[in-house]
């Protein structure tokens, strides 16, 4: 079972701003994320069977598959970021070709 993160500020922030935490190297926020995201899995669990297996082992696969999905999300994060064009640089070349026309 999943303990809840020692700092109880996480429970206060967004998943957004969680996320934003996460992706800077922040591990307890990361935690925290999958903490929050817990019982939908278990939701989702409920309906389903598989034979062999209990609720629980279908919920651990739900966690592992949670765990996955908030890290594949984090590395998009992270690329996205490094991808993206620094606006300053744009609008400095904008003025430059408006000097230059003039």
């Amino acid at each position: 079972m999943l303990k809840t993160s020692g700092n109880t500020a996480y429970s206060e922030l967004s998943d957004e701003e969680l996320a934003i935490a996460a992706q800077s190297g922040d591990r307890e926020a990361e935690y925290a994320l999958v903490v929050r995201f817990m019982g939908l899995v278990k939701l989702k669990a409920g309906p389903y069977f598989l034979v062999g297996a209990d609720r629980a082992d279908l919920i651990q696969e739900g966690s592992i598959g949670l765990i996955a999905a908030v890290r594949r999300q984090l590395q998009e994060l992270r690329r996205d970021l490094h991808h993206t064009p620094d606006v300053h640089s744009y609008q400095g070349s904008d003025k430059k070709k408006a000097s230059s026309a003039q």
